[in-house]
């Protein structure tokens, strides 16, 4: 701006823009979170106060959050922030998988890789609204208990009236019920 005494009590002022014109720029951004939500199962037996496991949640082959399961099998996962650029590539969808087990207690882990699809809308506010998706029945990873064991029976054959002989030679059967074991 050029100011200019016009000698009579004024003041001319002259505005000299730049090419193009005086170009003023907003900048627009958004930003969401979302915390998955999920369920440990066990077949076999009952989850208990020591069964913790933990899961991975991955956008491709980016892992964007983690989760621990408690003793009631909630799983607690960590938050994902979204941002506009995310918004763009909406639907997202997520893998979750169950880091791998392995103590030696019977217990095989949850081999499947969950699906969840995830729908970001921009709200036009400044904030960024995640739905999730999941699998039917709820994002629930289950695992498996199985034991096994062996049993070795031992006795002694007493015999009432006389005395057991070198001749004398017996077998035994083992029943479960009516099955032989």
């Amino acid at each position: 701006v050029t100011l200019t005494d016009n000698g009579d009590g004024t003041i001319t002022a002259t505005a000299e823009y730049p090419d193009g014109g005086l170009v003023l720029t907003n900048t627009y951004e958004a930003e969401g979170t979302l915390k998955l939500e999920g369920t440990k199962a066990m077949t076999g037996r009952n989850l208990t106060a020591d069964d913790h496991y933990t899961f991975t949640v991955k956008d491709g082959d980016k892992v964007v959050a983690t989760g621990a399961n408690d003793e009631t099998g909630t799983i607690t996962f960590t938050s994902i922030t979204y941002n506009l650029a995310d918004v763009v590539r909406s639907p997202i969808t997520l893998t979750v998988t169950e880091d791998t087990h392995t103590d030696d207690d019977g217990v095989t882990s949850d081999t499947t890789t969950y699906d969840v699809t995830v729908t970001l809308t921009d709200n036009g506010d400044g904030t960024i609204t995640a739905t999730p998706a999941y699998p039917e029945g709820g994002l629930v990873l289950t695992n498996t208990y199985e034991a096994e064991g062996t049993l070795k029976l031992e006795g002694t054959k007493a015999m009432s009236g006389r005395n057991l002989t070198a001749d004398d030679h017996y077998t035994f059967t083992v029943k479960d019920g009516d099955k032989v074991v």
